[in-house]
């Protein structure tokens, strides 16, 4: 999604073309610590590519959701802040392009 035009929108300075990713696998078979490396930095990996101007991506999981955040820096992801939603407290969560093309093994 674009993250401008999203609720995430309002809750950080969005530059355009942000590009904003939510996190839910449902099958069972492909969740796990074994494939959130792999997926996490796919999905990334096609997001810039699919469009040439996206600097950053953002999302926004649940602030305690600590089985991800061991696996975000190893996919070019740093935390940004902790802010409220009505329905739950979010981490701002950011790659930035260059970070990800110079730093990130895929």
């Amino acid at each position: 999604y674009w993250a401008a035009e999203d609720r995430i929108g309002r809750h950080y300075r969005w530059q355009p073309f942000d590009r904003g990713l939510h996190m839910l696998v449902g099958e069972e078979n492909w969740r796990g610590a074994q494939y959130i490396r792999s997926w996490l930095r796919g999905l990334s990996h096609y997001l810039y590519l699919d469009e040439p101007r996206t600097a950053r991506i953002v999302a926004e999981p649940r602030f305690d959701n600590q089985r991800l955040f061991r696996h975000l820096a190893s996919a070019g992801f740093d935390t940004v802040k902790e802010f409220d939603f009505p329905h739950k407290r979010s981490r701002l969560i950011m790659s930035e392009r260059h970070h990800f093309f110079h730093e990130v093994e895929l």
